[in-house]
């Protein structure tokens, strides 16, 4: 029967270790799965946090510019009720001045 402790027989227990070793490596630990999920998803969250962060100024901006502009169209149906009086009362002209949300553009 040969000697399985000499030389060959070390080196083959080794060997055989290491590809256990090797195999183990490769089965997934416990919650390293569940973890490189929980990092996606804040990753995700953080993104999106981002995204509305983004939005939520140009919302902002957009209600500024619609403020305005339904301030300039009343204005305009006021300076326009107000010309169209002054020609049924046969006061036009002179013309009455803009308002100031008519004079300028929104900046």
């Amino acid at each position: 029967m040969p000697d399985l402790m000499g030389p060959i027989g070390v080196a083959l227990v080794g060997v055989i270790g290491i590809i256990v070793g090797g195999l183990l490596r490769l089965i997934p630990t416990k919650g390293s799965v569940e973890n490189a999920r929980i990092d996606q998803l804040q990753e995700d969250l953080a993104a999106e946090r981002q995204e509305r962060k983004e939005l939520s100024g140009r919302v902002d901006l957009m209600d500024r510019k619609l403020d305005h502009y339904r301030r300039r169209d009343l204005a305009w149906m006021r300076h326009y009720a107000l010309i169209q009086r002054g020609v049924e009362d046969g006061t036009i002209p002179p013309w009455p001045d803009l308002p100031e949300v008519l004079r300028g553009d929104y900046e």
